[in-house]
């Protein structure tokens, strides 16, 4: 880096809204309006990412279980509505007090820490995986800070910059979690594909050899 930071477009929208947000005023974000859980995930906040996951699965379960299915498709859609309006107008607040604690331990100063992941936005369906994101960047922090004792975790532009520049590579902890993440994501995919095939293999078996049963009965 040699202390040069590429301003990406992204990192001059963040940084403007959160100037925003310092002088009181609102700040809204397309991107959490459109995507919400997946943007978290995207953005590496991984307690809101989950909570997020938690409230729609929470939604989903109220709705199901107390309406009729032409009332629940109003109430999901309605539900839908809301929270996207949530995310759109709170987004940049959570995501600048998670920018904030990101530079109180010191992350805008690793060399190899990416505040953004591709992989992560998709890979959140697989639970583990985001556990395994979060160790990987909490051990790269410690290793990377165990022999340096002087941390610049002041918020202002300049390490916001850092925080937010996409020139970055990933630290190896971060590319070992992606790779155990994927692995173990298709081995349970395969895992769970193999459970359907057989019930439903199981299921027409049955099936068939009820209607032959029927026939036959009806033959004698």
């Amino acid at each position: 880096m040699n202390g040069v930071v590429i301003v990406s477009r992204n990192s001059k929208y963040y940084l403007d809204a959160f100037r925003k947000l310092d002088e009181g005023r609102a700040s809204w974000n397309w991107a959490a309006f459109f995507f919400q859980g997946m943007w978290m995930f995207y953005r590496k906040m991984y307690l809101y990412g989950l909570l997020s996951l938690a409230l729609d699965f929470a939604t989903f379960f109220v709705i199901t279980s107390s309406s009729s299915i032409s009332a629940a498709f109003g109430l999901s859609f309605i539900c839908n509505i809301a929270y996207k309006c949530l995310y759109g107008y709170f987004g940049n607040i959570i995501y600048y007090s998670v920018v904030k604690e990101r530079i109180a331990d010191g992350y805008h100063l690793m060399n190899q820490y990416k505040s953004t992941s591709k992989s992560l936005a998709i890979l959140f369906i697989f639970l583990p995986s985001v556990y395994f994101y979060y160790l990987a960047d909490v051990l790269a922090n410690e290793k990377y800070f165990r022999t340096k004792f002087h941390r610049d975790n002041s918020v202002n532009e300049e390490n916001i910059l850092k925080y937010l520049a996409q020139d970055k590579q990933n630290h190896t902890e971060g590319k070992i979690a992606i790779a155990v993440s994927v692995v173990l994501y298709f081995m349970s995919s395969s895992v769970i594909v193999s459970f359907f095939e057989s019930k439903c293999r199981s299921y027409i078996q049955s099936q068939f050899q009820m209607n032959v049963s029927d026939h036959i009965s009806i033959l004698d």
